[in-house]
């Protein structure tokens, strides 16, 4: 075997090798992109179809127990494109889990908002407000946690001032009439 026969050989499994890891890197970055896209793209769809139900129901009973029943992440979805009908500009997250407790952002009346949304059943946590609290304290922005449960006392003290709990009518306001909270 002659030395240019060799040097062919080789160049040839080198641009073979090249031309597949590049393949390979494209295909695995559209794949995992692809799946993320997909998923989220479903959980705003299931999201705004459950906004859509929501507001046929007559009596808020309803209402809330339709919302405490939905998926938790087309929860987050629906409240999102509820404050996108009232007005707001939001910015969706690009993932579900790892968000730092905040599960989108909004603004509107000219001030920048986190959001924390809740399905609770029962009495909201405290130490979810105080943290959600924190979290919008040490960003300089305001929060709106909202939640399908109770508020108790202990929840109340441990927000902010630039935090505001929504549930119950007030909820309802923003997801059914499309009124933004007052400031």
């Amino acid at each position: 075997m002659s030395l240019s026969t060799v040097i062919t050989f080789v160049t040839q499994d080198q641009n073979f090798l090249f031309v597949g890891a590049v393949f390979f890197v494209v295909s695995y970055l559209f794949s995992g992109r692809k799946k993320k896209s997909n998923r989220h793209h479903f959980k705003i769809e299931q999201g705004n179809r459950a906004l859509k139900k929501i507001r046929t129901f007559h009596h808020e009973s309803q209402q809330i127990g339709y919302l405490r029943k939905i998926n938790a992440f087309a929860f987050e979805e629906l409240l999102l494109s509820a404050l996108e009908d009232a007005g707001a500009k939001i910015k969706r997250n690009s993932k579900y889990t790892g968000d730092g407790g905040i599960d989108g952002k909004c603004k509107f009346y000219g001030q920048k908002y986190f959001i924390q949304a809740k399905r609770y059943k029962s009495y909201i946590s405290a130490s979810d407000v105080h943290v959600f609290s924190l979290t919008c304290r040490k960003n300089g922005v305001k929060g709106l946690f909202i939640h399908t449960g109770k508020t108790g006392k202990k929840s109340h003290e441990e927000k902010s001032d630039n935090v505001d709990i929504i549930s119950s009518d007030r909820l309802l306001l923003l997801v059914i009439s499309r009124q933004l909270p007052k400031q």
